[in-house]
């Protein structure tokens, strides 16, 4: 009997929500287990060593300098490697860190908290990379599993079709593609706004089997990859991309701020609290706009 491929689950900076995402395949997870060996897992096993292995599943953000190191490890003791849920694709929810300084997000944490009252930074731990990185820019991916956290059957699917020796298929199409609401006026052509009030769901009655672009609600499934089985939009809560862009975009933001001025008045789009942060939340170290404002960082310091 030839021996199982071995299978290591890592953790970088994140909420390791990956890793629950692959215990919610519940009974499903077994069919995995049986066609690997699981031989590192922080979350669940006690091991400090990252052994050599046919694949790995790498969750989380490059966000300090222990990040790097564990990545370059894991490039060297694994055949395959696989990027699992938006903090490892695109950055994350921690990418938007770099809309700030390395200096300016440590000066808030740990200076302007009412939980710590010393005030003092901590040293003993790994120092903060001065952006955060999505891991390809450190190490060679092979493959990706978008979402925040990832469905459990795409999980599912990409490592079966691995284990099986199949090329696994990821969606071309937008999250609309997959959403079931109504659409009264978004595919007619004209050329009048779609509606003349941005607002936040919870601020009106709203209809919910109605595109929510319709009535006037920021969505970005049309910027944003489907494969999520539209989980928020079918509980009622607007896109907000956590499935990365589409394959041939460039940047996600961009792509849904072209889109949104299409639809709204500019001037209530630029009225909206943190824009650049719901267009960004996901993707911005994957982003044109990272490293713009890397370089624009840069010019600064050096002055």
């Amino acid at each position: 009997m030839s021996e199982k491929p071995k299978l290591i689950i890592a953790n970088l900076t994140g909420c390791t929500g990956c890793v629950i995402s692959i215990l919610d395949l519940h009974e499903e997870i077994l069919d995995i287990l049986d066609k690997v060996n699981l031989i590192y897992c922080p979350t669940i096993i006690d091991a400090k060593e990252i052994p050599i292995c046919d694949i790995a599943l790498v969750n989380g953000t490059i966000g300090n300098e222990h990040d790097i190191e564990t990545a370059k490890e894991i490039e060297k003791k694994a055949k395959k490697v696989i990027a699992l849920g938006s903090c490892a694709c695109f950055g994350g929810i921690c990418g938007l860190r770099n809309f700030f300084t390395k200096e300016e997000t440590l000066e808030y944490a740990y200076k302007t908290t009412l939980t710590n009252d010393s005030k003092v930074i901590p040293s003993e731990v790994p120092q903060l990379t001065d952006y955060v990185e999505v891991l390809q820019n450190i190490i060679n991916v092979d493959y990706r599993i978008p979402g925040c956290p990832p469905i459990p059957s795409m999980i599912k699917n990409v490592l079966t079709a691995l284990l099986e020796g199949r090329e696994p298929e990821h969606p071309t199409k937008n999250l609309c593609s997959e959403c079931e609401k109504d659409h009264e006026k978004m595919l007619i052509p004209t050329k009048e706004f779609l509606t003349f009030q941005v607002v936040a769901s919870h601020q009106v009655d709203y209809k919910e089997d109605l595109c929510f672009l319709e009535q006037g609600i920021l969505c970005i499934g049309f910027a944003t990859r489907a494969g999520c089985e539209g989980r928020c939009v079918k509980s009622n809560l607007p896109c907000r991309g956590c499935m990365g862009p589409l394959e041939k975009e460039v940047d996600q933001g961009c792509a849904a701020i072209s889109g949104l001025a299409s639809i709204f008045p500019i001037g209530q789009l630029i009225q909206q609290e943190d824009l650049s942060g719901t267009v960004y939340r996901y993707s911005l170290p994957y982003s044109i706009l990272h490293g713009l404002y890397q370089k624009h960082q840069e010019v600064d310091r050096n002055e």
